[in-house]
């Protein structure tokens, strides 16, 4: 028996992109490089159901005082992550670098970290993060290994990929 699907043509069209993950495991060319899942929607501005890291909760949460510290081997991001709600609640907050200026093709948020929190109604709590360069540093196909360019990035803290609910600034 055969059911009637519906779906939207961005929906079918991420189906269709994940038919061709497969087939690239089968030995045939991925053109896409990094550009897969969140950092294709995010590349090309398409809306999508539900971002990478997309959750429900039945409670709502505020995120606030976002501080940046510069350590001698890393940078410590601090966020303060309150519950507005009525209701105690998780929340995973998630941390994202975004490349301002690159020699190479990036994705525009790259997670590079995310932490679970559990809050009573009310409460808030801070979540520390440590960035070490390699959060900074992406493949060099000419070098043939890691590189970290100078140049300005964004630490974006939020709860999903496209759900940023704070930004700031750094140079390397």
């Amino acid at each position: 028996m055969i059911k009637q699907i519906t779906m939207n043509r961005r929906s079918l069209r991420y189906i269709i992109l994940l038919v061709f993950l497969g087939f690239t495991r089968m030995g045939l060319s991925n053109s896409e490089g990094i550009f897969v899942g969140y950092r294709y929607f995010d590349k090309y501005n398409e809306d999508m159901l539900f971002p990478f890291g997309y959750g429900h909760s039945y409670t709502t949460f505020a995120y606030s005082k976002i501080k940046l510290t510069k350590n001698s081997s890393t940078f410590d991001v601090d966020v303060t992550i309150t519950n507005t709600g009525k209701v105690a609640g998780d929340e995973i907050v998630q941390l994202y670098v975004m490349d301002k200026e690159c020699s190479v093709s990036r994705p525009i948020r790259e997670l590079k970290g995310f932490q679970r929190v559990s809050l009573k109604p009310g409460e808030s709590k801070t979540v520390q993060f440590k960035l070490k360069d390699d959060a900074f540093a992406f493949w060099s196909p000419d070098k043939k290994a890691w590189i970290v360019e100078p140049g300005e990035f964004e630490i974006q803290i939020g709860a999903n990929s496209r759900d940023i609910k704070l930004i700031k600034s750094l140079k390397l």
